[in-house]
């Protein structure tokens, strides 16, 4: 196998595991879901919200829930961004030509995973199939495909500066 070749099925193989972590994320339960992402809504209440103690019980648990809500949203977008990341890099190793198919493409395959994804959540015990997780994972897909074709811009124009230079 060539070195071109072991590199564009790396990047396929990391990007159908993180898809599958994510399936196994949205596969979770209500309850076993909340219990993974509650010690990340810990943190953000030490840090942001150090004087919830002082706080009624009533005020706790509606700060509780916004942090909740905060960190699942960003969990979403960031393991989308990844996903992004990802498979615009597959797209771009392995398809050459028009930029416009490198960029589109990476885009449809978050974004249509991400609808999927809530498909499937539909199904699982205590989830639901939210517009707005498809739009908050979506995001997140764009800003990752944004940028890999900003560091690839960037590349090509350092690259291109060191050989005027030259």
């Amino acid at each position: 196998m060539t070195g071109i070749k072991a590199v564009r099925v790396l990047l396929w193989a990391a990007v159908i595991a993180l898809m599958a972590v994510i399936f196994s994320f949205s596969a979770q339960p209500a309850d076993e879901s909340s219990a993974t992402s509650s010690p990340f809504v810990d943190l953000y209440m030490r840090l942001f919200h150090p004087e919830a103690d002082s706080l009624s019980p009533e005020e706790q648990f509606e700060l509780r829930e916004s942090a909740s809500f905060i960190v699942r949203k960003t969990a979403h977008f960031t393991i989308y961004t990844l996903l992004g990341l990802l498979s615009a890099a597959a797209v771009t190793a392995t398809f050459s030509g028009s930029g416009f198919r490198r960029f589109w493409l990476p885009i449809l395959i978050g974004a249509l995973y991400a609808v999927s994804d809530e498909f499937h959540q539909f199904f699982v015990p205590g989830r639901s199939c939210e517009l707005r997780d498809m739009a908050v994972d979506s995001a997140g897909v764009l800003l990752g495909v944004l940028l890999l074709a900003s560091a690839v811009r960037l590349a090509v124009r350092l690259h291109a500066g060191r050989d005027a230079r030259a």
